[in-house]
């Protein structure tokens, strides 16, 4: 009787690991979306920036197109290229709309609702600072579908268990006492009471069930050696998993440090090659690739910083920290 109440309580703990794994996907799944249209949103900034510069271009060009310092072929190089960034944003805006609805589908919101407001920046002080090892040891312990399958593995044990106590003679006691009052044949007037006790011992001895619980007995063995296998194997593909995400969240800090300098980088050549036009220095071709370079250092930013607090909430669930927290800390911290 102890081990199958055992078994039951492990198999509810079971449950609630189970619950708690799912919802750790939901709000993963959530995160994922809300980056991507954090990355959208940098995306649009850093076109419209773009944008507002050629169209200061725009103008210098048919300006010195006045003066006989240009000619009507580098206006219309920049119209083309004012042309073809207009239509890059229309699509980045369509694309940013997808996400919104997506995020809505997620949220159990209406489309109509108002679209939840995304930082310009994510804050990752919020990110728990841990090696690899500490990363590994601390996942092991915290994931909730590893806890799911070691309470599987319990439940097996005590089933087992259960089976070979099968084995041994069952004893059971009772007792009962029964009171009654009644009406007596001789006296009708006159009520009489009589109390009974019983006390009785059961022994059940499993003389002909041998080959029944030796069979029940096999069976609960490869389910327990099943369990055993399964939760070893999400052992080492955990492991595997917070390797990788602690590979690309390094990767991601490396690329967003270069994306910056690369920024500034072009930033400068770009103010260069600008200055060197209305001298009359550079051609407008020169202008145009350098303000393209810019635009594609920018871009290559934002996708370096979105992918470094992607790969930060990945490794978060990896190594089973509760997302929800994490998450409630990170708008506490932009407030």
């Amino acid at each position: 009787l102890v081990a199958r109440q055992k078994a039951a309580e492990l198999a509810a703990s079971a449950g609630n690991f189970d619950l708690m794994s799912a919802r750790q996907d939901l709000i993963l799944n959530v995160t994922a979306v809300y980056l991507a249209a954090w990355l959208q949103q940098s995306v649009i900034k850093a076109l419209d920036g773009t944008l507002k510069s050629l169209h200061e271009q725009q103008k210098l060009t048919a300006d010195m197109l006045e003066l006989g310092r240009s000619s009507p072929l580098d206006k219309l190089k920049v119209d083309v290229r004012v042309a073809a960034l207009a239509q890059q944003r229309s699509k980045a805006e369509m694309d940013r709309e997808l996400i919104a609805l997506h995020l809505a589908i997620l949220l159990g919101r209406s489309s109509h609702e108002p679209f939840p407001r995304v930082p310009d920046k994510f804050d990752l002080s919020w990110f728990p600072q841990m090696d690899s090892l500490s990363a590994a040891a601390k996942a092991l312990t915290a994931r909730s579908e590893i806890m799911a399958l070691q309470k599987e593995t319990a439940r097996r044990k005590a089933e087992l268990a259960q089976i070979r106590g099968e084995r041994w003679p069952n004893v059971n006691a009772y007792g009962r006492w029964t009171g009654r009052s009644g009406l007596t044949l001789e006296n009708s007037e006159e009520l009489s009471d009589r109390d009974f006790l019983g006390l009785g011992l059961a022994v059940n001895l499993p003389l002909w069930t041998g080959g029944e619980i030796k069979a029940r007995e096999r069976r609960a063995k490869a389910l327990l050696n099943e369990a055993r296998a399964r939760e070893q194997a999400l052992r080492l593909q955990v492991l595997e998993q917070v390797k990788r995400e602690t590979a690309a969240f390094l990767e991601a800090v490396e690329r967003a440090e270069v994306g910056r300098k690369g920024v500034a980088q072009a930033r400068e050549a770009f103010s260069i090659e600008k200055a060197n036009f209305e001298l009359g220095r550079a051609a407008v071709n020169d202008v145009l690739d350098a303000q393209a370079e810019l635009l594609n250092a920018e871009l290559a930013l934002v996708r370096a910083l979105h992918d470094k607090a992607f790969a930060a909430v990945n490794l978060a669930w990896a190594t089973g920290e509760d997302l929800e927290k994490l998450v409630l800390e990170s708008r506490n911290t932009e407030q």
